[in-house]
C-alpha cells in the first residue's frame, strides 16, 4: 500500500500516527507487510499516472497492478485490507517503478 500525500495537507498530516501504526502492525505480522509513502506535491508525474485528485490518496499494488484503496481511514479497516488482498511475497518498489508499472498498464 502507498500513501500519496502531500506535505501541505492537513488531512495527511493527521493521518501520519494512524500511517505509522499500520506500518508498524503490518511488520509485525508473519508475513510481514510494509507501507509506503510518497510526497505527490514534489512527484506530479505520481499523481498523473495514478490519477490522483486528493490527499491523502491510497494505492494498492499486487502482482504488478495498481488498485485505489477507498475503504475506510482507520488502522483497522486498512490493515485487514492488506492482510486479505497482500501478496504472499513482497516487493521493493521505488519511484521509477512506480511510474513504469502505470506506463506497462495504460
Amino acid at each position: 500500500m502507498v500513501e500519496v500525500y502531500a506535505s501541505w495537507c492537513g488531512h495527511c498530516k493527521d493521518f501520519v500516527p494512524k500511517y505509522n501504526e499500520i506500518g508498524q502492525k503490518l511488520f509485525d505480522n508473519s508475513p510481514r507487510y510494509f507501507v509506503a509513502k510518497i510526497d505527490g506535491s514534489k512527484y506530479p508525474e505520481i499523481r498523473k499516472r495514478y490519477e490522483v485528485s486528493g490527499f491523502p490518496h491510497f494505492i494498492f499494488f499486487k502482482r504488478g497492478k495498481a488498485f485505489e484503496y477507498s475503504g475506510d481511514r482507520n488502522v483497522r479497516s486498512i490493515v485487514e485490507f492488506i492482510k486479505k488482498n497482500g501478496p504472499e511475497t513482497v516487493q521493493k518498489l521505488d519511484c521509477g517503478m512506480l511510474i513504469e508499472q502505470k506506463r506497462r498498464q495504460n
